[in-house]
């Protein structure tokens, strides 16, 4: 049993951590496609800067994951 909750914890750490690239990636593409002007001929943020603000929503669905994934965490779940 306990090397059952040893792998579940590598697996949930691992598919965070993938989760978590997906999701950069996926950010920088949809920022990528933001065009260089505004309608009212302003310029939008920059491409950094979108992708950071979008960091922090990354990094708190990646520890919940990770948290939900470790046989320990479950009681914290439900």
């Amino acid at each position: 049993m306990k090397n059952l909750a040893s792998q579940f914890t590598k697996y949930g750490i691992f598919a965070g951590i993938g989760i978590l690239v997906i999701l950069i990636i996926m950010t920088i593409v949809v920022v990528g496609t933001v065009p260089a002007k505004t309608d009212d001929g302003s310029k939008p943020p920059s491409t950094a800067g979108l992708v950071f603000a979008a960091l922090p929503k990354h990094i708190n669905l990646v520890v919940v994951l990770i948290v939900v994934a470790i046989p320990e965490g479950l009681p914290i779940t439900i």
